[in-house]
This record gives structure tokens, C-alpha cells and sequence, in this order.
């Protein structure tokens, strides 16, 4: 068994067509270059495009949106039309990720970037293609070296470990041209499902807007002019809550053993303020306006010290976080606090039911959301809303309500640079009020008006991933000789490859003829003394974090600790044992970026 075939899972490496050749990569290219680290980067446009590994898309495209700009006397590498982009290093998921450079701007690469370069009887877009596929395969997820939180594809293993599949030039050509025709319209399609899912969020709010100015039943109320106006559940709803206040407050009391001696502590009780409806649209007759903090109690909770293991060691409560809020309901705690913890602490455990809505944080989970399943408690970042008495269809409503108005109770937040909400935003909060009757008639006609953009809304994801499964397929029929026919009278790869050879041998001969003229033999030993000069020059990674507060990306701290594109392995085990140790953190901001800080613990 060849080393060959030791590396070739999970391609299959069997069944090619006759005239096709399987040989190491490194057989059919000129010239596979690491780029350059460049630590002074700029994103105002002074300078060339250095390209890095977030500027190769999931699906093999260049992305120019997020670039940086180097010195272009930094380094005199550059890529040219027509050369092959590789990300050598990156997460074990997406190192692989390869494109074509098809225009002629000036373009540099970083050192996680690898430039490879083919005979021009070899078709290089067929090439890159081939390379992204084995990406998409899983090829170079199970064949990388793995470093921490990232992993590596070295030149050497390109050169003599990754299996190319070589067809004769004019079926390279004919199935590169046949992908990016089926890929194209595969393109279109997807393009087609993005502008329709925005397209059903739209049709969403229009239900649920429809649905709180009294329009989805309007026809129920013509037909029951005479159910109880919600005015009067709103006066009911004002008692439960005095009178759950006063048993709370008593049981307070009795805890301590005491007794009341009179009344006089039932009117510490502070009615909620009623709602100012000068500023509110006109309702549907027996609606009327209320706040939350009048139909129901809000809460929060409390984040226990970490430092206290008694808190947290074998806790059996379910504790929520903001984080949780992003799916329709919360099934699953997100971590649990002990009994000690609820008794020395802020925290109330909440019933099934509760609604929880997110009152931190400036990305999208601020003023989402969601109701709890099971009993739980909450951390402070949590607003919880418990209606009770029988006050299923009122929640329904109010979650409805408040998934509506998601977009107005962000900006209701307050602060300066993270602005929050707070629980008194959040009682103040205004809610169009049912009448008791009309509550289960309109839930009846929102989810029935909601099942309907569901279906949609799985259709489209099901013909999302069944688009995602065509490309797939495209690619390995392409790469097993299926995708276009053979053609008999094209010479075979064999052939081909003989005159790669040659040509190679000739341009290597050309070489070493030109490194003769005018240069006097460089001695080995020079050549050791240098390398070793170079090594004396890096500096400690620590001591290179040590003045960046913020922070360096790998490739930053790669260029100033001195490293360079042949002692990438040494970087990454160095880096590697400083984080074991604890010197050095990791952050990632992002799925493809990673950012590291020296420990300040």
C-alpha cells in the first residue's frame, strides 16, 4: 500500500474513467507558495489588497468586503490571473477553502493563504474546483494537523500527499465549464429563497399586525356584540393582583413569626400606573389599553457568585440566560444553581409559562421573547412576565404582541454605549387588551394564519438543502468521470502528465541556469548561519501580547514573535503550549476568527 492511498479518505479513489490518472498533487504544478505575515494592516485602502482566510467564501468564491491593505515594498509576493487560492490554516471545518484569482489586480496573500500555480495544459479552474470539493468532503477536516483551535495543510503535504484526479486537458475544460453552468443556475435558485424568506418574515409581522388592530376578528365581534368589555377583565385583573401582593406580603410576615396588627400595611401596596392612551391608536370596541404591569407580575434574577461552589456544585434548579431566548420556547436550562443559591440570592423560580424577554445586549437578543416549558429561574438579564389565574391565552397574546413589537422595545432601551431595558420599561410596556372571550378566538385565527407561513417557511428550507445536496452531487460526479461524457479521441492523462514532466524539468533547468549568471555559490554553511540568525531574532509570544491589551490575531502575532512561512509548525506548537499553560487566551469574536490576549488572572 502506497502513501498514497494511506491518505486518500474519504475520496474515493476507485472507478475513474480509463484515461484518467490519479497522481500527488505536487505532480501537475509549477510552483505552491505560502504568503506573508504583515502585522501593520489598514482597512482605509492605503496600499494593496492582503488577502486572508475570511476573503475565500464557504463556497469557493473571493470576498472582497472584509479586506485589509498592506505596504505593497512588505513583501513582492503577488498573485496573478489565473493562480489557485488555498487556505492552509484556518478551523479544522473550513481549512481547504479554495477560489480562482480571474481578475488582474494587484493582490497579496497572507502566510495562511498558499498560492499554487499550473501548467497552462492544465485547466485551472478545474483545478480549484477539485481542491474546493475535497474541502466540501470533509478531506482536509480529517487530514489536517490540528493545532490549537486551528488546524493546517502544509505545502509538503499538497506536494506529495493529496490525490489528484487528472483527466486529459480538453474533459478538464468540458467539466469545468459543465459545473459553473449548473452551479450558476443552482446560484440563481438559491438567490430566489433568500428574497423569499425576508418576504415571509414580512408576511408574519402583517398577520400579527392585522391581528392586534382587531382585523382577524373582526367578524367574531359582529356576530357576539355582547361579551364582557375588557375594561372590566382589566378591573378584575387589578384585584387578583392587590390580592396576590397582600398574601405575599402576609406570608412575609408570618415567616418572621409575627401577626399584623391592623390594615395599615395594605396600603403600602402602589396600584400600577393606569396607561396614557393619548398616545396610542384607537382599539377595536370592548378592547382597551393596559400595561404589563397591570395584567401581570415582572420579575428577574440573579447571576449567583461563580466563586461560590456551594451555588453551583451538583445543582439541581434550571437556571436561564438571556442566550436561551433565542428559540420559540426554552426547554432546557442553561445551566443549574443549587437550593443555597436560591435562598441567599435574587432568584425566584418561575412557573411553566412564564414569558422571558431579554433585556441586555446591543446584537439581536435584546427584546426577543420566549416562554418557558418547564420551571426555572432566571439570571438578571431576564425579564420575567407571569400571568396567572387561568392565563394561558392571555400570555399567548402578550408573546404575540411583544414578537411584533420587537423592533420598538429594542429602542425603548436605555443607556449609553450597550443601551438595556430595565424592569420598569418593561411594566410600562402597553398591551391592547382582549376581551376574555375573543383571547382563544384570536390565538385560534394567529396560529392557524401561522401554520400556514410554517409550511412555507419548511419548504424552503427543504429546497435549501436539497440545493445544497445538488452541488454536492455535482461535484462528485464531477470528480468521478459521471458528470460529462468521455471522448475517445482525447489523449489520454498519461500523455499529459509526460509533458508536464518535461516542461517542468525545463523551467527547473532554466533556473538553475539564470541563479549561475552573475551570482557567485552560495555556501551552505552562510545559508545555516543566516537561519540561525533568524531564530535569535524572535521573541517570546508572551512578550509580544504583553503591550496589546486588545489583542493580536494569529497571523499579527505570527509576524512580530519574528516567525516565518517555513516555521509554521514551530509557531503553532510554541502557541499551543502557552495556552496549555495558561499564559495565553483565546477569543473568537466570530466562526472564522480567532483573536489571542495574554491571561490577566
Amino acid at each position: 500500500m502506497t502513501e498514497l492511498e494511506f491518505l486518500h479518505f474519504p475520496l474515493d479513489i476507485n472507478k475513474l474513467p480509463n484515461k484518467w490518472e490519479i497522481v500527488p498533487f505536487g505532480k501537475i504544478t509549477n510552483n505552491i507558495q505560502t504568503g506573508f505575515a504583515c502585522g501593520r494592516h489598514n482597512t482605509d485602502g492605503n496600499g494593496i489588497t492582503h488577502l486572508r482566510p475570511m476573503n475565500i467564501t464557504r463556497t469557493g468564491n473571493l470576498d472582497l468586503v472584509n479586506t485589509r491593505f498592506v505596504d505593497p515594498n512588505e513583501n513582492s509576493l503577488r498573485l496573478e490571473q489565473g493562480d489557485v487560492l488555498f487556505n492552509n490554516t484556518n478551523s479544522p471545518a473550513l481549512v481547504g477553502k479554495t477560489t480562482l484569482i480571474d481578475s488582474n489586480d494587484e493582490l497579496a496573500f497572507s502566510n495562511h493563504m498558499t498560492r499554487i500555480r499550473v501548467p497552462d495544459n492544465v485547466i485551472k479552474s478545474f483545478v480549484s474546483k477539485q481542491l474546493h470539493f475535497c474541502q466540501q468532503r470533509g478531506y482536509f477536516l480529517n487530514q489536517c494537523k490540528k493545532h490549537v483551535n486551528q488546524a493546517s495543510i502544509s505545502r509538503t503535504f499538497l506536494n506529495k500527499c493529496l490525490p489528484f484526479f487528472l483527466p486529459p486537458t480538453k474533459e478538464q475544460k468540458r467539466i469545468a465549464d459543465k459545473i459553473e453552468a449548473l452551479q450558476t443556475k443552482s446560484n440563481k435558485a438559491k438567490k430566489a429563497l433568500e428574497t423569499a424568506k425576508p418576504l415571509l418574515d414580512k408576511l408574519r409581522q402583517s398577520i400579527l399586525a392585522a391581528a392586534f388592530r382587531g382585523d382577524l376578528t373582526a367578524d367574531w365581534r359582529k356576530k357576539n356584540p355582547d361579551v364582557e368589555p375588557a375594561s372590566i377583565l382589566l378591573e378584575r385583573i387589578r384585584v387578583e393582583c392587590r390580592k396576590r401582593w397582600e398574601e405575599t406580603e402576609l406570608a412575609k410576615v408570618k415567616a418572621r413569626g409575627k401577626e399584623p396588627k391592623n390594615d395599615k400595611w395594605k396600603a403600602r401596596y402602589k396600584e400600577p400606573d393606569p396607561v396614557d392612551i393619548s398616545v396610542l391608536p384607537e382599539l377595536p370596541e370592548g378592547w382597551c389599553w393596559a400595561t404589563i404591569d397591570e395584567i401581570a407580575y415582572v420579575g428577574t434574577g440573579a447571576t449567583p457568585n461563580r466563586s461560590n461552589t456551594t451555588y453551583w456544585n451538583n445543582g439541581t434548579i434550571p437556571w436561564v440566560t438571556s442566550g436561551a431566548l433565542n428559540d420559540n420556547s426554552v426547554d432546557e436550562p442553561t445551566e443549574y444553581v443549587t437550593e443555597n443559591a436560591l435562598k441567599e440570592t435574587n432568584l425566584t423560580v418561575y412557573p411553566p409559562g412564564t414569558l422571558l424577554l431579554a433585556m441586555y445586549g446591543e446584537g439581536k437578543t435584546r427584546g426577543k421573547c420566549s416562554q418557558l416549558s418547564i420551571s426555572a429561574t432566571t439570571n438578571q438579564a431576564i425579564a420575567a412576565i407571569t400571568i396567572e389565574k387561568n392565563g394561558q391565552e392571555l400570555a399567548k397574546l402578550l408573546k404575540y404582541f411583544l414578537v411584533l413589537n420587537y423592533e420598538k422595545t429594542r429602542i425603548a432601551a436605555t443607556g449609553g454605549v450597550q443601551p438595556n431595558l430595565n424592569l420598569s420599561i418593561v411594566r410600562k410596556i402597553s398591551f391592547p387588551l382582549v376581551p376574555i372571550k375573543e383571547q382563544k378566538v384570536l390565538n385560534d385565527k394567529i396560529e392557524a394564519s401561522l401554520v400556514k407561513t410554517e409550511s412555507v417557511s419548511t419548504i424552503l428550507s427543504q429546497l435549501s438543502n436539497q440545493l445544497s445536496i445538488l452541488d454536492q452531487s455535482i461535484l462528485s460526479k464531477a470528480f468521478r468521470g459521471e458528470l460529462v461524457p468521455q471522448d475517445p479521441n482525447d489523449e489520454p492523462a498519461y500523455q499529459l502528465l509526460d509533458r508536464i514532466k518535461l516542461e517542468k524539468a525545463s523551467l527547473e533547468a532554466e533556473k538553475k541556469q539564470k541563479g549561475k549568471v552573475g551570482k557567485k555559490k552560495k555556501i551552505p554553511r552562510k545559508k545555516k548561519a543566516t537561519a540561525m540568525a533568524k531564530r535569535k531574532e524572535r521573541r517570546p509570544l508572551v512578550e509580544v501580547l504583553q503591550p496589546h491589551a486588545s489583542g493580536l490575531s494569529p497571523e499579527e502575532l505570527f509576524s512580530q514573535a519574528g516567525f516565518d512561512e517555513h516555521s509554521v509548525d514551530e509557531f503553532y506548537m510554541e502557541l499551543k503550549n502557552e495556552v496549555v499553560s495558561g499564559n495565553i487566551i483565546e477569543d473568537r469574536p466570530d466562526q472564522e476568527r480567532v483573536i489571542l490576549r495574554l491571561n490577566a488572572a
